[in-house]
């Protein structure tokens, strides 16, 4: 089943919605009503943090066999992490350890909305696909003040083509995804296209 990582998790914690970032300003989409600059933050940091932890196989494996996951912030984002949760925080307007609580909270939400959808299959290549599948939606939100392409050695996700939408856009990023993936998961990925396409 198909989820929106970024619609469940405003759901779930109570978030106003957040909102898309415009290509061309590179400012948030405001559209009519104000947005929560913490979550705004918050969500995409951490989803792409999670996304660019679950290249790895090994990694994937643990978070879905539910492994402690109580160091998140190195796990997620290595020697940057603080800057990462500065980084946050000042976007936010919000003390340090303010980002530090929100971000726990949406790590450890997100990991529990991503094993529910698996359901008992217990198995890292399909919590892998789940956020590879996410990855374009998620970079639509992820404010470029943020530097997260930076601080993850992925300047790439920083790119102002990622926010954008439509039938070329979606075609540079199904190439986009390919490249960035994992070789087993970049199989993958090829066979599920070459089926789609022949349907």
């Amino acid at each position: 089943m198909a989820i929106n990582l970024i619609e469940k998790l405003q759901e779930k914690l109570g978030y106003e919605p957040i909102h898309k970032i415009d290509p061309n300003t590179q400012q948030e989409k405001i559209e009519g009503h104000e947005t929560n600059s913490l979550a705004q933050a918050a969500i995409p940091a951490v989803l792409v943090g999670l996304f660019k932890y679950t290249r790895s196989n090994d990694n994937s494996d643990e978070l879905q066999r539910g492994n402690n996951f109580s160091d998140w912030d190195t796990a997620l984002f290595a020697e940057n992490a603080e800057n990462v949760i500065d980084q946050v925080a000042a976007y936010a307007g919000v003390t340090a350890e303010e980002a530090r609580g929100e971000m726990a909270k949406i790590v450890s939400e997100t990991i529990r909305i991503v094993r529910e959808n698996i359901g008992e299959q217990n198995d890292g290549q399909r919590l892998r696909d789940t956020f590879t599948n996410q990855r374009d939606q998620i970079l639509l939100y992820l404010p470029p003040s943020l530097h997260l392409g930076e601080h993850l050695n992925d300047p790439a996700m920083d790119d102002r083509t990622n926010k954008m939408e439509g039938p070329i856009s979606s075609l540079m990023h199904t190439i986009e995804k390919v490249f960035s993936s994992s070789d087993s998961e970049r199989d993958h990925n090829i066979k599920q296209d070459t089926t789609r396409n022949d349907v």
